[in-house]
């Protein structure tokens, strides 16, 4: 089959043919549809190329090794856009320490005086903050640090995660709430 008429199939039929026939050009094909699209979710979720080269190639590996677990051809893209969402969302948690770790080490607190009363106040709070965060989703906590550590609008968190204003609005909204109850209660230990 020539290459004009795998770009006419939907999925579904790429997808159909792949099974009964083992026709690599239909994962050719599926790759090429989906494969830069792939790349650019995996890095807006990521935020590192080489991570997102590998998720984007991972995914498409597991994607043709489990194949026959597809209940519905037609939900190929979906499909395959979650398991590279589970790949992503496995490397934030992974490297969620080191990724906390650079934010204290970007904090600067060089310029301030202060006794040392309010210096164990401040790191208190610090340490507080990362907590946290730690306990926030992998993809909540990356909105929250993009839109208060890096200073995005939420045009462009909207962009980036593909929600409407108001669902961005929403989740800061319950983070902050989260991360407020979560540092009432760690204020009552101390």
């Amino acid at each position: 089959m020539n290459k004009v008429m795998l770009h006419d199939l939907a999925d579904a039929q790429l997808v159909m043919r792949y099974l009964e026939q083992g026709s690599t050009d239909c994962v050719g094909e599926l790759y090429d549809r989906y494969h830069l699209k792939l790349y650019k979710y995996c890095l807006r979720l990521c935020k590192n190329e080489n991570e997102a080269y590998d998720i984007t190639a991972e995914a498409f590996t597991k994607a043709v090794e489990k194949i026959t677990a597809l209940k519905d051809p037609a939900l190929f893209a979906p499909w395959l856009f979650r398991i590279a969402h589970n790949d992503c969302m496995n490397f934030l948690q992974r490297n969620q320490n080191r990724f906390l770790l650079d934010i204290s080490t970007q904090v600067d607190l060089a310029y301030e005086v202060f006794d040392e009363e309010s210096a164990l106040a401040r790191e208190q709070l610090f340490d507080q903050m990362n907590d946290s965060l730690a306990r926030l989703a992998p993809d909540i906590r990356q909105m929250m640090l993009d839109r208060y550590y890096r200073k995005k609008t939420i045009l462009e968190l909207q962009e980036e995660y593909g929600l409407t204003e108001s669902a961005v609005k929403m989740r800061l909204a319950r983070a902050r709430r989260r991360i407020a109850r979560l540092n009432a209660i760690w204020s009552t230990w101390a």
